[in-house]
């Protein structure tokens, strides 16, 4: 038996060969190291729904408010970028992106009315949109979330037509259904805190006096507190009848309509509350002595009488606590007689703060008026 001796060119291939084996590994961890990326204190929103098949349940919140946190996320570079992008503002969200950053609970497990604690971290690395981008969640703060299960309840209002003073409306249908959580409902304090206004989607201002006027008008919910997003209204919108005022409509725009808080004197006194802006601008509009008279009350300034100035309020329920940050809280604003809003916030922005030395739990006074804070 005889053996073949190797090849010049087969002999120095295998010299080279571990060579060629550490230079291999070195490419895939140079790959590793440049196609895979972590980015800290990526700012992100996510909303908690109930199930599409589910709906009678309503899921919110309770912390962080507002279902918004800052997370740490790691996966593929590309990926990361786009993410980064996409959450800091430099790049829009999709319609898919939003759906994607929703989370949805089926509510077979959960007790109505009920606060749940998860890990964050375990919610949010599971949203379809961190796994499409092959990127994972691997810190989140707030650590944990917590979560309020709450049944939603139907409750039928009249809805109200009050954008032109003293004007007798026909409205079709004269009442709207307004979806609620039940929780809700009892912290602002029953149904009659709420109310439902047909806003005009058209200019009231150009009216002929005493014409026969068919508009269609939006359906907006009033109600005290912080802007909930399980609030709903069925129908959106209703069509409304009248007759137009006799006499010439005038506008006017107030630049700055001062923003106050009211509510029960225990809760001005144990917190304190600032609001963003302190003052709003409106666009009013009534015949032209009206408006006229408002033009006089307003150079008078704080001088004019309380019913004769235009004033937006905050109205704070009794249950309110304090807040983590910024919300959105509905305004309304007291006219004087005669005078309708064209344009106006519907909401503005409240922060809640208990200051040092107020007791949590401090004594109540047992009158239970309202009060005013400008």
């Amino acid at each position: 038996m005889t053996t073949k001796k190797m090849g010049p060119n087969l002999a120095a291939h295998l010299k080279i060969l571990p060579l060629t084996v550490i230079l291999t590994l070195l490419l895939w961890l140079y790959a590793d190291a440049h196609l895979t990326a972590t980015q800290r204190d990526v700012p992100v929103k996510v909303r908690f729904v109930a199930a599409r098949n589910n709906h009678s349940m309503t899921v919110s919140p309770v912390m962080p408010q507002g279902g918004e946190y800052q997370i740490d996320i790691s996966g593929r570079k590309s990926g990361v970028s786009h993410i980064a992008d996409q959450l800091f503002g430099r790049a829009m969200l999709t319609t898919v992106d939003r759906r994607d950053l929703t989370y949805e609970f089926d509510g077979t497990h959960f007790q109505y009315g009920k606060t749940y604690t998860f890990s964050t971290v375990g919610l949010i690395d599971t949203l379809p949109y961190f796994r499409r981008h092959h990127v994972a969640v691997i810190a989140a703060r707030p650590r944990e979330t917590k979560l309020v299960f709450d049944r939603l309840v139907r409750i039928r209002r009249p809805i109200q037509f009050t954008a032109l003073s003293g004007v007798h409306a026909n409205i079709k249908p004269a009442t709207a259904v307004v979806t609620i959580a039940g929780s809700t409902l009892n912290r602002i304090g029953g149904v009659d805190e709420i109310s439902v206004e047909a806003q005009p989607l058209q200019s009231l201002t150009g009216l002929p006096p005493g014409s026969k006027q068919q508009i269609e008008a939006q359906l907006i919910v009033h109600y005290p507190g912080a802007v909930r997003h399980a609030v709903t209204v069925s129908p959106t919108t209703v069509v409304v009848r009248f007759i137009a005022p006799r006499g010439k409509l005038k506008v006017l725009r107030v630049g700055a309509v001062p923003i106050w808080v009211q509510g029960p004197p225990w809760i001005l006194r144990r917190y304190r509350v600032r609001v963003r802006p302190a003052s709003v601008a409106v666009t009013v509009f009534g015949t032209t002595r009206t408006i006229r008279h408002l033009e006089t009350e307003i150079a008078l300034g704080t001088v004019a009488p309380i019913n004769k100035q235009i004033i937006g309020f905050v109205s704070l329920p009794p249950s309110v606590k304090p807040t983590h940050h910024w919300l959105s809280h509905s305004v309304h604003f007291s006219l004087p007689k005669g005078v309708s809003l064209v344009k106006s916030p519907q909401t503005v922005q409240i922060e809640i703060i208990r200051p040092p030395g107020i007791s949590p739990s401090g004594g109540e006074p047992a009158s239970t008026a309202p009060v005013v804070h400008p």
